[in-house]
């Protein structure tokens, strides 16, 4: 650096150069020296392939139903032929509205098989942004598998035989290039208005070879698709699997109630990849349940893990499957970085090294390379890189800027600070701008103070991420005006997806400032974890409002709920909302849905749902009489069946049986005991009396045995 300042001392100082020539050669070559042979077939290529190879294979599961590979082919051949019909093809978008399923698979492959690139919906955003979303893409063809989208401003097509059922079975004759438009995905924008990521074919095929190239990925494998449909770690998910011949498992909600039951349907489907955002596999890690070993490859990201997960997940005992940590922003297709996790301190913050036919560069405010250990913000370069954004060239312009190292090359802004460390392993350090991600979904603040500030009495919003009591992180609205924060509640579920929507609401006098007259945004007070979110207390009533208040206490971390509060304005998601689901079903036997929580998100209102729709038992009729009660003919087999084999399963009698209060078992032994004391109603009890089995039922016994 002092000679470059004597050779230039005019020059400012920023511009001087303090690398020495093999310095920087090896952090712009040596550790970007990625190229590997880009693939020469695209992904449908590859997946007909596995369907001349293995036809009759398990191409797609969930809870029961199935495709093979050839059914799959067939049914995305014809979907792919009705959307030629209709105008599909180079270029243009399909929008699919259809929740995870094997029409999903059906929908994306035959988009693809037509030409065409999709735009995935989340039926869980309100309809307004769906709308705004559809429109902004160009989409003209909405697919459904049911009428459960909101009105669109497209063509509905119903995926059912009825539509599909008399098109040909064989693909339509379309060409496919590599620069061609594969999807579009929106992700939050600073101005307000979200943005459209326009992803190409070459970049998602690199993607798929790298990630199934580190996993080992063969046809023998099973792979979780776990991730929101609109989220880009399911493109991952599904065409790594569909392009080597594996079998893809579809979840389903259940998958998500706790850790047991997580990986207890990974043992039943023998699941061997899991790719896991960075906040559900914290809970997994922190539960310490055993891991099956069928599974021998776990994938996080979208953000990083926190230090605790790692601690307890290396510390469990038992079989640890190999964990990886991916790194990338949408615009770089899915991801660009790998790294395999090892206990270490300070892993959380390892992205490891770029993929194949990436270039990842740390560069200063001039775009020039900072030595190794410093930071500097982390661009981007190569084959993945999108094309921009849809309709904003000026937004394009200011993230994709030309490679100063590669002439006619471009890089991607990531906006994420970083340094190398010695070894060449890239190390995240933070943000450099207003951007923050929650539960993995990336959130430009701009986006929610601009949609707020837009409502009728606000002056000024200031939105914040920041960790309330339970160390999780949420969204915090700051505001002057006069009006209720009610309103602010209200506006913000009618523009926002869940994760966008601020759990707290804080009205301020006036903006705390620094010395030079500037936004203070560090001395912005912590609320508390429910401000705003509570429309006057009133006490729950009733078994379903006190059941509820109970499993939302412990999930939310909430001392006091009334009756009007809502799950989400307490800073409940949809992964907690699964576990109070799961929690129901358990303690209770009351069955709701994810669904059904979105529609009634108030404690009155959810306990409403529970009082219409669970089903009424049959009357309990008391029994009358004193004294032992004779065992029935079927009783006493099971009596005799215990005296000879202890308890077992070898003899049962198929019904449903609803009980509350205690119950001593006595002689049917431990199996038993455990069903009846988490249920019972009555309190019995069998004994010998004259050497002959009784069973004794206690007065003001009451007893139903509905049978299913």
């Amino acid at each position: 650096l002092l000679e470059a300042a004597v050779a230039e001392p005019q020059a400012p100082v920023g511009t001087l150069v303090f690398l020495a020539e093999d310095e920087t050669r090896h952090l712009l070559e040596h550790w970007n020296h990625t190229p590997e042979p880009l693939a020469d077939e695209d992904l449908i290529t590859r997946f007909e392939y596995q369907v001349r190879c293995r036809p009759d294979a398990l191409a797609v599961l969930q809870a029961g139903r199935s495709l093979t590979y050839e059914e799959l082919d067939r049914r995305s051949n014809q979907l792919a032929q009705a959307l030629v019909e209709r105008g599909a093809g180079a270029e243009s978008v399909v929008a699919i509205a259809v929740p995870r399923s094997p029409e999903m698979l059906v929908a994306v492959l035959g988009a693809w098989k037509a030409g065409a690139a999709y735009l995935p919906l989340d039926l869980n955003q309100p309809a307004k942004r769906l709308r705004e979303l559809v429109a902004d893409s160009g989409a003209s063809l909405v697919l459904e598998s049911a009428r459960a989208a909101p009105d669109l401003p497209a063509e509905r097509l119903l995926l059912d035989e009825a539509t599909l059922g008399d098109y040909a079975q064989a693909p339509p004759d379309v060409v496919r290039t590599p620069g061609q438009l594969a999807y579009l995905i929106y992700t939050s924008g600073s101005t307000g208005q979200p943005k459209g990521v326009m992803i190409t074919h070459a970049g998602v095929c690199n993607q798929i070879t790298a990630f199934s190239d580190y996993l080992g990925l063969t046809a023998a494998d099973r792979v979780l698709q776990f991730a929101n449909f609109s989220f880009d770690t399911s493109v991952e998910e599904i065409f790594a699997p569909l392009a080597c011949g594996a079998a893809l498992v579809l979840r389903t909600d259940e998958w998500l109630a706790d850790a047991d039951i997580f990986w207890s349907l990974c043992d039943t489907n023998r699941i061997s990849i899991v790719d896991l955002p960075a906040q559900f596999f914290s809970q997994l890690a922190i539960e310490r349940r055993p891991v099956p070993e069928c599974v021998r490859s776990v994938i996080s990201g979208g953000e990083a893990i926190s230090e605790a997960a790692l601690q307890a997940w290396f510390s469990a005992p038992g079989h640890r499957p190999v964990l990886f940590n991916t790194y990338g922003p949408t615009e770089t297709t899915i991801s660009v970085t790998v790294h395999e996790v090892e206990a270490e301190e300070g892993a959380w913050r390892l992205l490891g090294r770029p993929i194949a036919n990436i270039r990842l560069y740390v560069l200063d405010n001039g775009l020039q390379p900072v030595p190794v250990g410093i930071s500097g913000e982390l661009y981007a370069g190569g084959v993945q890189l999108a094309r921009g954004y849809r309709d904003r060239p000026d937004l394009t312009a200011e993230r994709f800027v030309p490679d100063p190292f590669l002439p006619g090359a471009r890089l991607y802004r990531t906006g994420d600070l970083a340094r190398w460390r010695a070894d060449g392993t890239l190390e995240y350090l933070g943000r450099n701008d207003f951007q923050v991600k929650i539960r993995g979904f990336r959130i430009e603040l701009g986006e929610v103070e601009t949609k707020l500030a837009q409502v009728e009495g606000v002056h000024e919003v200031v939105a914040l991420a920041r960790p309330l009591s339970d160390g999780e992180k949420r969204l915090v609205a700051y505001y002057t005006g006069e009006v209720e924060s009610a309103s602010l509640r209200e506006a913000a579920r009618q523009e926002f997806p869940n994760y966008m929507v601020p759990s707290a609401y804080v009205r301020m006098e006036q903006w705390p400032t620094t010395p030079n007259g500037k936004l203070d945004r560090k001395a912005l007070p912590v609320p508390e974890d429910d401000v705003g979110a509570r429309t006057g207390y009133e006490a729950p009533k009733g078994k379903y409002e006190q059941a509820l208040v109970q499993i939302w206490s412990e999930l939310l971390n909430v001392a006091q709920i009334g009756r009007h509060d809502g799950f989400f304005d307490l800073g409940g998601h949809s992964l907690l909302a699964v576990r109070m689901i799961s929690q129901l079903r358990s303690r209770y036997g009351w069955e709701v849905s994810i669904r059904q929580v979105f529609e009634s998100p108030t404690l009155a209102g959810l306990a409403q749902r529970l009082d219409r729709e669970t089903p009424t038992a049959p009357p309990l009729l008391a029994l009358e009489g004193e004294g032992p009660w004779p065992l029935s003919y079927a009783q006493q087999r099971l009596w005799f069946l215990y005296q000879l084999d202890g308890p077992g399963s070898a003899y049962n009698i198929p019904s449903g049986v609803r009980l509350e209060g205690s119950l001593e078992v006595g002689l049917l032994g431990r199996s038993l005991r455990s069903l009846v004391e988490r249920h019972a109603v009555f309190r019995t009890r069998i004994v010998e009396e004259d050497g002959e089995p009784r069973q004794w039922v206690e007065a003001e016994a009451r007893l139903t045995l509905p049978v299913v």
